[in-house]
């Protein structure tokens, strides 16, 4: 009796985790984030020029304005402040979910030394935006929307 429970457990789990992916990839194929990763690199093209500028004004207008990102902004700076634009390697994968996406980013320092760093990017108001800091930020449900079409 016992390996039939387990057994009729294992199938059920199995079909629910099949939805789930089938639901996950559905979202990701969707027209309106595939039109929405180009702008991802643009967003993210504009913060190598704030960095390469070291801009701190304009790589803020990159984070929400909700979000208090001064102190990620500063470390960003002295850490990547300089860097160059021109030529950067930008890979943008999503990893986390459709509306999540990250972005691998491979340039030249200041110093001419080659820089690699990932930064985090969500949908959001129609818009793609920057969370700073060490590893990407638990981010509110709320704040996480899907790309309109």
């Amino acid at each position: 009796m016992r390996s039939r429970r387990t057994v009729a457990v294992l199938v059920t789990l199995a079909a629910l985790a099949g939805v789930g992916v089938t639901v996950w990839r559905q979202r990701a194929s969707s027209p309106a984030l595939r039109d929405a990763k180009p702008a991802a690199h643009g967003m993210i093209l504009q913060y190598l020029y704030a960095l390469q500028d070291r801009d701190r004004g304009g790589i803020l207008k990159l984070v929400p304005a909700d979000y208090d990102a001064a102190k990620d902004v500063d470390d960003r700076l002295q850490r990547f402040g300089g860097a160059t634009a021109f030529g950067a390697d930008i890979r943008i994968t999503q990893d986390l979910s459709p509306e999540v996406l990250s972005a691998t980013i491979r340039t030249r320092g200041a110093d001419g030394r080659q820089l690699v760093w990932t930064e985090n990017l969500f949908w959001r108001d129609g818009s793609w935006w920057l969370v700073l800091g060490g590893r990407p930020r638990l981010l509110p449900a709320s704040d996480i929307q899907r790309p309109e079409p």
